[in-house]
């Protein structure tokens, strides 16, 4: 399995403790860090988007496992939608089906997780 996020990585490249990191992106206990860490919890978008200020490391980098199978939930929802609008006519259809396919197109683009 790869590994779940590069948090640690970054975190000890840095010479940050699990606690000063909690520190620095506004958490109180680095039990928090380190179960991001882990694995063991998704970040939220506050603590991704706060690693991010810190590190300038993008979210789907720092946490490519959680990015990966986000999107591979969003392509699945994506292929449901787009049976849905083939038997629907008109200029509102083919737009979502453009983004639909744009969505897999950037998917395909992306190097695996």
């Amino acid at each position: 399995m790869s590994h779940p996020n590069y948090l640690a990585f970054f975190r000890q490249r840095n010479g940050l403790s699990a606690q000063e990191l909690a520190d620095l992106i506004g958490y109180s206990a680095r039990s928090t860090v380190r179960r991001a860490e882990l694995g063991e919890r998704d970040p939220t978008l506050p603590f991704a988007l706060a690693c991010q200020a810190v590190f300038g490391i993008p979210p789907a980098q720092m946490f490519p496992a959680l990015y990966g199978k986000i999107e591979e939930d969003v392509l699945n929802r994506g292929a449901l939608l787009d049976h849905q609008l083939r038997s629907q006519p008109g200029e509102q259809s083919a737009l979502k089906r453009r983004l639909l396919s744009d969505i897999v197109e950037r998917s395909n683009q992306l190097p695996a997780a």
